[in-house]
């Protein structure tokens, strides 16, 4: 992978899962998918980002302080359908402020930090695929020692199952993300963050975890555990992530990707559909 490599140290208090992977997760961890269509105030995913933020956090944990850093490869889908539908069918004679205000590109991260009183630095990343290694980037540069909410998030969409199928794709696609909590004390730390482009324009798009080779690196390819079998979304490299941190954190059983022990650190890597490439270290504190 061409690109940079930095260390990093970012804590992981908690996190919480919706979507696609959700079901490998315990319960408390798992925040259900807000039904299809508009909602009164809000976008459905900032709705469903404010939820998993409140999975994640105990009475006191935030502060005025606490920032928030979310990915999302296509946005808030549902309000754009709704903005966009309705000014071609009315001509754009009345457009629908509140749809358009919910689809705008930070209303994941600031519906956040609104509804939970968050003052701290709020970006919402668009990179596709790899948004979730943009919002950790963030993180980083932020210092390890803040408490911030960090995730993806995306949902799907008529107009998406139809452009796959224009791609010659007949997947249906999934929807879904993870948040996490950062901070300290923490369980689990993320250790490493590597993101850059592959040589290839256009390669094949996926999200894999992997154990550590015996010098510490990435596996090789026959050592990669491939993280399929759910319904694809731009925001599954955060699901991967969240997933890991459980299994690295003891919540969840090793099985459920595939381990026969639990490691005690995990890479996660991203592979997007236009070349880019994303890559975290996880780590059990200490370990």
């Amino acid at each position: 992978m061409r690109g940079c490599t930095l260390p990093v140290d970012l804590g992981i208090r908690a996190y919480a899962i919706a979507g696609s992977g959700s079901d490998r997760a315990p319960a408390p961890r798992c925040e259900p998918m807000p039904p299809p269509g508009t909602r009164r105030s809000g976008s459905r995913l900032g709705g469903l980002a404010t939820a998993l933020a409140r999975r994640c956090v105990a009475a006191g944990e935030l502060g005025p302080e606490t920032g928030v850093l979310v990915g999302t490869g296509l946005g808030c889908l549902t309000e754009t359908q709704a903005f966009v539908e309705h000014m071609v069918r009315a001509a754009e004679a009345t457009p629908k402020p509140r749809a358009f205000a919910a689809s705008v590109h930070n209303a994941i991260a600031s519906e956040v930090a609104r509804e939970l009183g968050c003052r701290g630095e709020c970006q919402t990343a668009v990179q596709g695929e790899v948004s979730f290694a943009h919002a950790l980037l963030a993180a980083h540069w932020i210092g390890g020692g803040a408490r911030l909410l960090v995730g993806a998030l995306d949902e799907a969409s008529p107009y998406v199952a139809h452009a796959l199928r224009s791609c010659g794709s007949h997947e249906e696609p999934g929807e879904g993300g993870a948040l996490l909590l950062l901070g300290d004390p923490a369980p689990v730390r993320v250790t490493e963050i590597a993101l850059g482009r592959a040589a290839a324009a256009t390669v094949p798009n996926g999200f894999e975890i992997a154990v550590p080779d015996l010098a510490g690196g990435l596996a090789a390819p026959a050592g990669a555990i491939p993280f399929a079998g759910l319904p694809p979304h731009m925001s599954l490299f955060a699901t991967a992530s969240a997933l890991a941190t459980g299994v690295l954190a003891g919540e969840i059983p090793a099985s459920a990707l595939g381990l026969d022990a639990t490691p005690s650190a995990l890479w996660v890597s991203c592979r997007g559909r236009l070349g880019d490439r994303a890559r975290i270290r996880l780590e059990v504190s200490g370990g």
